[in-house]
């Protein structure tokens, strides 16, 4: 509810400041045409009939002006311009029609204001930011120099990209380019992925001072992001919100999960926001529980897993690799290329994954072992153990469907999922 005698509308700009008041006691309008500097807007402020309240449309302004106005105890609001009513047929827009807007809509307390940050999660805020920028300016240097080299007809294929070796390879085929142009173009798209990918180190490894600890020494970028989300983690909604997704956790692992062990701070630099609002504490919950989860499933797994393109740089040195080669190389595991016989660009002439299977040891979902092999199909009536009880019931499974699998089912020599 709007207490205050006079309501102030500033449509902010950098150069200029559109401002209108509104009496509440005689219904006069005052506006006037202010400079941005802080101290005329507060000198301007202190002439008007108190108590005064204040309201400007965030935007990219910053929030200065909001904490130079309540630190010197006049009530400023933050507006979120998408949230602004306006009527349908008002098409005549200026910035000192939009200052009485606001003025009016504060007194109506018809406003949506946003939170504002304190300087040091701001400051968290734009370093956050810039590592994005960052990683996205380096995406497409790279696009830029790998199309480059296509086009000339060179293509990498000696495993992960972007890494030393393929550096040595990039420089070597760039030394190798026919024309001069090319060259140098080369050397132009080469030196801005260093560039790019230089900045972005920087910003990885860059030091500043904690939000939630301003007089502290410096710490890590990680440190400060862990710390704030830690802080929002903690509350009671979130909480909540977090034991509703992960069945059977105790309030001791919930807290334990706040952790810059469980919640990495790739992660976080890839969702942080720092807004403590509602809003964002909703958002971060559904991902603490996302991390959280994905936290537990990488330590059963982590021990076993091995990754297609891991297992072929081991075995490149011996002559060897693994001929079935999915698109998703640098992500896709052995067990799930087990799991849906996966193919890729050269199983035509290596064969499926499930060719190169021989005999499995396993670990089932309820944590028991158990070793499949090659067996015959009047054998598996006889067979013990669990190998025995799921081969009776995948046999039970396609035995009444063999006919029709056999006559329908095309004979395509790639991924064949299910009917293996």
């Amino acid at each position: 509810m709007f207490t205050e005698r006079t309501s102030v509308g500033l449509d902010v700009h950098a150069r200029s400041v559109a401002a209108a008041a509104i009496d509440g006691v005689t219904g006069e309008l005052v506006q006037a045409k202010l400079t941005p500097s802080h101290e005329h807007i507060r000198a301007w402020l202190g002439d008007l009939p108190g108590p005064v309240a204040v309201a400007y449309e965030a935007g990219p302004t910053g929030f200065g002006l909001s904490r130079s106005l309540n630190a010197a105890g006049i009530r400023c609001e933050v507006v979120a311009p998408s949230k602004l009513q306006r009527p349908a047929g008002d098409r005549v827009k200026t910035d000192a029609r939009d200052a009485v807007h606001l003025a009016r809509l504060l007194r109506l307390g018809e406003i949506t204001p946003v939170t504002v940050p304190t300087v040091e999660q701001e400051a968290a805020r734009d370093l956050v930011r810039a590592r994005e920028d960052a990683r996205g300016d380096l995406v497409r240097a790279r696009h830029r120099l790998s199309k480059l080299l296509l086009r000339q007809g060179y293509i990498y294929s000696g495993g992960q990209a972007w890494t030393g070796a393929h550096d040595v390879w990039l420089r070597r085929t760039g030394a190798q380019l026919d024309s001069a142009a090319t060259r140098l173009t080369f050397e132009s798209d080469y030196d801005a992925v260093l560039t790019v990918k230089a900045r972005r180190d920087r910003l990885d490894s860059s030091r500043a001072a904690s939000p939630l600890e301003p007089a502290a020494d410096a710490v890590q970028l990680d440190d400060i992001l862990a710390q704030t989300y830690a802080q929002l983690l903690t509350t009671p909604d979130v909480q909540r919100q977090v034991a509703a997704r992960v069945p059977n956790s105790s309030p001791g692992e919930l807290d334990a999960a706040v952790s810059v062990e469980v919640i990495p701070a790739t992660r976080l630099l890839e969702i942080a926001a720092l807004d403590p609002s509602p809003r964002r504490a909703q958002q971060l919950a559904n991902t603490y529980a996302e991390v959280f989860v994905e936290a537990q499933q990488a330590s059963l797994t982590r021990a076993t897993r091995a990754r297609l393109d891991r297992l072929n740089r081991a075995a490149a040195p011996h002559g060897l690799t693994f001929g079935p080669d999915p698109a998703t190389i640098r992500q896709c595991c052995l067990g799930g290329m087990i799991g849906n016989n996966s193919c890729g660009a050269r199983s035509l002439v290596y064969g499926k994954t499930g060719d190169h299977v021989h005999t499995l040891d396993c670990v089932l979902h309820d944590g028991g072992h158990a070793h499949f092999g090659p067996v015959a199909r009047d054998s598996v009536a006889g067979m013990a153990g669990v190998e025995g009880e799921l081969a009776r019931k995948v046999l039970g499974l396609l035995e009444p469907e063999r006919e029709r699998i056999v006559s329908r089912y095309p004979k395509v020599p790639r991924r064949v999922s299910g009917y293996n």
